[in-house]
C-alpha cells in the first residue's frame, strides 16, 4: 500500500509539472498503476487511453477490482476517468462491454511488429519436425503441459522442440523434460529470436492468460506455423487449419501435435504462406502505428472543447 501510495504521489506530480509537454495520457495495462495516470489525465482535462494487457483469465479490471480494500474503487475510477480503452483482440472487447464499457469507447487495435527479412527456409534432410517455443517461462503459460504433449508422441517420432526464454519454473521444466531424453532442448534467453524462428518448423504455445501474443506475431512472419492454445487474441490471429492450430482442449493439442507430424511438406509450407500473408496484411508495425495516430488525433479533436 505505501508503495502504491508513493506511486500515485510521483506520478501526479510529474504529470501536473510537465501538463504542458503531453497531449494524451497513454496507460499500458490498465492495472493499479492506471488510478494516478486516470485521476491526473481528468484533473488536467486531457484525454485518458488505456490499452488492456489481458483478457479472460486475469483480465486487468477484474484484477483490479480483486484487490483488497481497494479494489472496488480502483476499478471504477479506472473506468470513469479514461477516455478510451485499447483492446486488442474480441476477447478484451467483450471482457470491456461485460465491465459497461460503452462500444464508443473501444477501439480495435491489434500489436504490431517489425516484419522480419526472412531467408529461405530448408527442411531437414531426415524429415524431422522442428518445434519452437518463446517466452517468459512462467506459470500463465503451462509449459508443463506442453512438455507432456510432446513426451505423449510416438517414441520414433522425428521432433525436437527448443525452449527460448527463462523464468521462475524453468528448473521444474528441466527436470519434467529430462525423460525425453534430449528431444527437448532450452536455450535460455536470447537478444535475437528471429534466426531460431527461420530453421523452426511449428510454434507452441499453452498459455492460458494473454492479451495478444507477440511471440506468435512473430512467429507466424517467419513461417513457423502455430500450434496454440485458445487464448485472447489466438483466434484474431490464427485461422484453424488454415495458417495454423488453435486448441481448445489439452487432449485437443496433444491431437494436433500428431496431425502437425503428419503435414506434408507441401502442407506445412501452405499453412506457413498463409501465416506470413496474415501477419504481413493486417500487423504489420507501420499498420498498427498509423491506427494508433489517427485515434490520438480523434481523441486530441474531442477533448479541444473542454480545454478551453
Amino acid at each position: 500500500m505505501l508503495s502504491f501510495l508513493s506511486w500515485c504521489v510521483q506520478v501526479v506530480i510529474w504529470m501536473l509539472r510537465h501538463r504542458d509537454e503531453f497531449d494524451v495520457v497513454h496507460i499500458i495495462h490498465a492495472r493499479l498503476h492506471a488510478v494516478p495516470a486516470a485521476l491526473a489525465g481528468a484533473l488536467l482535462r486531457k484525454p485518458v487511453l488505456a490499452k488492456l494487457g489481458r483478457g479472460g483469465r486475469c483480465f486487468d479490471l477484474d484484477v483490479v477490482r480483486e484487490k483488497k480494500i481497494i479494489g472496488r474503487w480502483a476499478s471504477a475510477l479506472i473506468k470513469r476517468h479514461v477516455t478510451a480503452f485499447i483492446a486488442n483482440s474480441r476477447q478484451i472487447a467483450g471482457d470491456l462491454k461485460r465491465h459497461g464499457i460503452g462500444a464508443d469507447r473501444i477501439h480495435m487495435i491489434p500489436n504490431g511488429i517489425d516484419l522480419p527479412r526472412k531467408p529461405r527456409r530448408e527442411p531437414n534432410a531426415d524429415g524431422s519436425r522442428r518445434f519452437i517455443c518463446l517466452g517468459r517461462l512462467d506459470p500463465e503459460k503451462c509449459l508443463e503441459h506442453m512438455i507432456d504433449a510432446f513426451a505423449a508422441l510416438p517414441a520414433d517420432a522425428k521432433a525436437q522442440l527448443t525452449i527460448l526464454g527463462d523464468g521462475q519454473c524453468r528448473a521444474a521444466l528441466e527436470e519434467q523434460a529430462a525423460r525425453l531424453s534430449g528431444r527437448v532442448t532450452f536455450a535460455g534467453a536470447v537478444e535475437d529470436v528471429f534466426p531460431f524462428l527461420c530453421d523452426a518448423d511449428f510454434y507452441l504455445s499453452t498459455s492460458v492468460s494473454e492479451g495478444m501474443s507477440n511471440a506468435l506475431l512473430e512467429a507466424m512472419s517467419c513461417g513457423v506455423v502455430p500450434i496454440v492454445t485458445d487464448v485472447s487474441g489466438a483466434s484474431d490471429i490464427v485461422e484453424h487449419e488454415c495458417s495454423g492450430f488453435v486448441a481448445r482442449s489439452h487432449l485437443e493439442y496433444c491431437g494436433l501435435l500428431l496431425r502437425a507430424l503428419g503435414l506434408s511438406e507441401a502442407k506445412r509450407d501452405e499453412m506457413a504462406r498463409r501465416a506470413v500473408q496474415t501477419i504481413a496484411a493486417q500487423f504489420s508495425m507501420e499498420s498498427v502505428a498509423t491506427r494508433q495516430m489517427r485515434l490520438y488525433a480523434t481523441l486530441m479533436q474531442k477533448a479541444l472543447p473542454c480545454a478551453r
